[in-house]
Parts: C-alpha cells; sequence; structure tokens
C-alpha cells in the first residue's frame, strides 16, 4: 500500500540509496560498499519514469547503456532487440514527450533490461496501462523476460502479484507483517472460501452476533466478508445468511489484507 516503504527498499536493492542503518546485500554484494557493482548486474524500473523526454526512445536507451561498461554496437544491439520485444520499435526516434504513459512505461523497462540485469527490479511496472496491456505485459514478463533472473515486483494489484509471484512479502510502514507463497498467505491469513453478502445497518448487530466466535469476518460499508476455513462446510454457512446478495467464492490473496 502507500507509505509502506516498498520503493525505499527497492531502491535500497537497486544500490540506488544508501541505508541509514545495518546493511543492504544483493547478490553478494554490500550497497554501501559495491553500490557499482550491483548497479551494473540489478535492472531497475522505478515508479517515477527518469527520461530525457526531449530526446527520442533510442537515444534514451544509447545515453543510459553508455554509463556501463557496454559497448556502442552492444547498446544499440540490445537497445533494437528491447524496442522490438516491448512492441516499441515504430517510435525508435521518437520524442519520449509523445509517447502515451503504457509506451513510457515499457520504454522504463528497456532501460532496466539494457543491461541484461541478473536481478530485475520493477517498482509499480503496469501503473497506467489498460487491463489488456497488463495482462500482455505480464504475460512477458513471465515466460520471457524474468524466466532466466531474480526478479522482485512491487504493486498494489494483488490479484496481479498472486498470478505472477512465488514469493510474496507484505510491508506495513517498512516492516515486513507476513511472507510466504500466494497460496500459503490465503491458507494461514483467510481460510480455503469466503461468503458476501449485503447487511443492511438495522440487521447487522444480529448478523455479528451469529459470527462471534465462529469466523473471521470483515465488514465494508454494507458489505459482510466472512473467511471460512479449510475444515469447514461453506454450504452450512450460507443457510443462515437471508440475503439475495450472497457471493460464494474462492479466498484470495487481497482477503489477506
Amino acid at each position: 500500500s502507500f507509505g509502506s516503504g516498498k520503493s525505499t527498499t527497492l531502491r535500497l536493492l537497486a544500490g540506488n540509496l544508501s541505508p541509514s542503518t545495518g546493511e543492504v546485500f544483493i547478490l553478494g554484494f554490500n550497497s554501501k560498499i559495491n553500490a557499482k557493482e550491483i548497479k551494473s548486474r540489478v535492472g531497475f524500473m522505478p515508479e517515477q519514469n527518469g527520461f530525457d523526454y526531449e530526446l527520442s526512445a533510442m537515444d534514451n536507451l544509447i545515453i543510459y547503456g553508455s554509463y556501463f561498461n557496454l559497448s556502442q554496437p552492444q547498446v544499440r544491439s540490445r537497445s533494437r532487440h528491447l524496442l522490438r520485444l516491448l512492441q516499441l520499435d515504430e517510435f525508435n526516434h521518437s520524442p519520449v514527450s509523445t509517447l502515451n504513459s503504457s509506451q513510457q512505461r515499457r520504454l522504463a523497462l528497456a532501460l532496466a533490461l539494457l543491461i541484461d540485469p541478473k536481478v530485475l527490479i520493477l517498482d509499480m511496472p503496469t501503473q497506467g496501462l489498460s487491463l489488456f496491456e497488463k495482462k500482455w505485459l505480464w504475460k512477458l514478463i513471465k515466460e520471457q523476460i524474468g524466466n532466466r533472473r531474480i526478479t522482485i515486483i512491487a504493486s498494489n494489484d494483488l490479484n496481479e502479484v498472486e498470478k505472477v509471484s512465488d514469493e510474496v512479502l507484505i510491508l506495513h510502514q517498512g516492516k515486513v507483517v507476513s511472507q510466504g507463497s500466494p497460496q500459503e498467505l490465503i491458507q494461514n491469513n483467510v481460510g480455503k472460501k469466503v461468503v458476501e453478502y449485503n447487511v443492511p445497518d438495522h440487521d447487522l448487530e444480529y448478523h455479528l452476533r451469529a459470527l462471534e466466535k465462529k469466523y473471521q469476518y470483515q465488514m465494508l460499508a454494507q458489505k459482510l466478508k466472512i473467511f471460512i476455513p479449510e475444515h469447514v462446510d461453506a454450504m452450512t454457512t450460507l443457510r443462515w445468511v437471508p440475503s439475495e446478495t450472497v457471493v460464494y467464492r474462492d479466498a484470495c490473496l487481497s482477503d489477506v489484507f
């Protein structure tokens, strides 16, 4: 969530920020001592794009590549490949200021991939993308970009996180509050199923008394969410719910929050 400390954590891991206390190690390198070595091995896509907006997409890549120990032919070859991969090749020579938000996020990803990193860090990578574009980008990341490197992703979209992550770490005010695979977090914190239904204000006290000490639940506006443990038959719960708006579904990662 916003203010949880995720962007600061990612900047520390990428070597872009030095810790005020303690130490950060990534790929065996200490960020206080070996920031240069980390930056040459870690690709970082920040939440806020950092382009020269007057230059073209290709020129941004070439200038970024010049900061690393890459030859001009290497930089140009990789840049052309990444622009094709991310469907930006028709904008090679267009000023970045003329690209829309989706195209700019894809260019930010191209910059992060230019050094062929061992670790790829993505901060809110699908921000500003349509649903179709998000699905396309996650498929690309999972099948082609992230399948041979460690990929660390920060996202507020828990549906995305659940689908693409092997391991999830939940931060609150800079501290880890939960960690595990998506299914482990769901099973350990919520259960197997969720029953949702609307409750009028005048009936709320009755329903909360009925739930007391039986199930975990959450009240959002006039919607009551009941979390059903794995060993409980949810249909027995549904029988005493007098509502035509009942939703019975699998628990998901967003319920953990």
